[in-house]
């Protein structure tokens, strides 16, 4: 239940009524595990990534940086699934720019939702089931969005504009914006002459 922020200033989380910095280091985006070991996604590098660990009263940090580059591109999203996997997208006009993290181990994902020529990954979030959504921009054009249930992408919509942000529901069904919602049936629309406002939940 505790909330961690990642900025220029570092990383921190909030406690008794003010924040508290574990990491000096800027940082682009930060995600806490079930174990509560806070994965982080530094700045100086397009895969710059380490963990923190509490230790005593203070905290270990762990590189854990990719041995490949993602074009440039700034990680702003991860997601740790339900298998303790660590996922990490990145922005910018970079080819696969998803990668998985596991037993120590990188793997670059080059061929997710059968479009190979997505850009600008963003990993939306993680459902209790441990599917993986994301989001992309197509070199071909339009945006796309997919889900992963641990053996192949499907993607579930294409769009010619980004979707907005969105988030996961205990249930499993993923909200976008503040009108509908993914879930295993596809997307629910209930005011479709409605435009979505840009506003995350």
């Amino acid at each position: 239940g505790t909330v961690w922020a990642a900025g220029d200033g570092g990383v921190a989380y909030w406690s008794s009524g003010r924040w508290v910095i574990v990491d000096a280091h800027a940082a682009s985006a930060v995600e806490v595990d079930r174990e509560g070991t806070v994965w982080v996604a530094g700045t100086e590098s397009s895969c710059d990534i380490w963990s923190l660990r509490p230790s005593g009263s203070g905290w270990t940090r762990t590189s854990a940086e990719c041995p490949f580059s993602f074009g440039g591109g700034v990680v702003h999203a991860m997601a740790v699934d339900g298998r303790g996997a660590l996922w990490v997208g990145a922005g910018g006009f970079v080819r696969n720019a998803l990668a998985r993290y596991a037993d120590g181990r990188w793997e670059a994902t080059e061929a997710r939702a059968g479009l190979p020529d997505d850009l600008t990954v963003t990993v939306r979030g993680v459902t209790a089931n441990g599917d993986v959504w994301i989001g992309f921009q197509r070199a071909s054009g339009g945006h796309a969005t997919a889900r992963f249930d641990g053996m192949v992408w499907t993607v579930i919509s294409l769009s010619d504009v980004a979707d907005m942000p969105v988030a996961v529901a205990p249930d499993g069904a993923m909200w976008a914006s503040a009108i509908g919602r993914y879930d295993w049936k596809g997307l629910e629309d209930s005011h479709p002459s409605v435009v979505p406002p840009l506003t995350p939940l």
